[in-house]
């Protein structure tokens, strides 16, 4: 993993006001917090007053000016191994899944859950690695790069590392969730142009037999802004329709469009079915309750298991909480895709713990542990 992107230039006297608008609007969350009602609020008051300030940062800086305020993915993940006392191995692929939004590096709180999650599986008798792809931030690199940057990646592991398909499990949260979902649509059915270069001649990369598992944990799969959840959750979580805006059209460039590809709720149930039937065997889709992209991720979830259904000799189930939805009727035979959904919990609220230094589990990471090591014991 190395950096991947340049710092921006920026005016910074132009930040002076976005400052003066993080600090009213903290100071004022602090004192009313405690008289607003619990489906008004975040679930704690340490989250709900974080998540005033951050509503702010996210929704007053530009890509750039948030780019410029923050340390590189290869940073904070230096600073974190020499705080857990691990050696640092970084390689350099030519081509080049961490970042928030695409426009954003990983926080201290995204690489401490990385380190985190492996020492929970040693303890139930898993050993497994962490391979971390720090990819091109947009603007300055645009779809569809990050996918290029993700296969290339993945072929790393599988040709130069000499790794099983059959025992990787890819990961990602919030637009990682998108870049993995993006990843195995590829792999399910090709996107033109979207293979790595080799000696400058594009190369057709294809698996053998398909991925173990994935795990898309609070996945932006979706770009509109208008489900009920934008509004029923806006006090809730600490994304912004303002700054989700913003990322969506830097990471595909002025004036152009998505696809299924890069928005990968549009994707086409058959071709979720060449997914199960291609590219990986088991998927879990999580989402907080809390979140303002919960609805469409219940939606992608369940057209993921339509597509799934429609596998030729696979079946599969969705679990949601009886607090949010009843459980859907299971198919008969292997369940191969999981979606749940924990009540009041905010957007990749497990990662954004290890931000808030909160030691305590939420329901929402147990599940996620849960589900790993099921899958990780088969």
């Amino acid at each position: 993993m190395t950096d991947a992107s340049p710092k921006p230039k920026i005016n910074k006297l132009g930040l002076v006001p976005v400052f003066v608008d993080i600090v009213t609007a903290t100071v004022q969350r602090s004192i009313t917090s405690p008289f607003h009602k619990a489906h008004c609020k975040a679930r704690t008051y340490r989250r709900d007053v974080f998540f005033a300030s951050l509503r702010e940062i996210l929704g007053g800086f530009s890509c750039e000016e948030g780019q410029y305020l923050v340390p590189s993915t290869d940073k904070v993940y230096q600073s974190v191994s020499e705080s857990k006392k691990w050696k640092a191995n970084s390689i350099n692929l030519e081509h080049g899944a961490n970042g928030g939004g695409y426009i954003a590096p990983a926080t201290p709180g995204h690489m401490k859950y990385q380190f985190a999650l492996p020492e929970y599986l040693r303890k139930q008798g898993i050993d497994i690695s962490i391979f971390s792809l720090s990819y091109h931030l947009a603007p300055q690199g645009v779809y569809p790069t990050q996918i290029k940057q993700a296969l290339a990646a993945l072929q790393h592991v599988i040709e130069k590392d000499g790794r099983d398909p059959g025992t990787i499990l890819i990961g990602g949260d919030s637009a990682g969730g998108n870049l993995c979902s993006a990843l195995l649509l590829h792999l399910g059915r090709p996107r033109p142009l979207v293979s790595p270069k080799e000696g400058g001649v594009a190369s057709l990369f294809c698996l053998q037999s398909p991925l173990k598992a994935a795990l898309l944990i609070s996945p932006w799969i979706s770009f509109e802004t208008q489900s009920p959840s934008f509004k029923r959750n806006r006090t809730t979580d600490y994304m912004t329709t303002k700054a989700l805006n913003e990322a969506s059209q830097a990471y595909v460039g002025p004036g152009k469009g998505h696809d299924e590809y890069s928005e990968p709720i549009n994707a086409r149930v058959d071709h979720w079915t060449d997914v199960a039937n291609q590219a990986v065997e088991r998927i879990m889709i999580w989402g907080g309750g809390g979140e303002i992209l919960i609805d469409s991720i219940k939606a992608f979830g369940a057209h993921v298991r339509e597509g799934f259904s429609k596998a030729d000799t696979f079946t599969v189930t969705e679990v949601i909480p009886a607090a949010i939805e009843e459980m859907t009727k299971t198919a008969i035979g292997k369940d191969r895709v999981k979606v749940v959904v924990t009540p009041r919990e905010a957007h990749e609220e497990m990662i954004v713990n290890y931000v808030l230094m909160i030691r305590g589990k939420g329901e929402g990471a147990k599940e996620v542990e849960n589900w790993l090591t099921a899958v990780l014991k088969e």
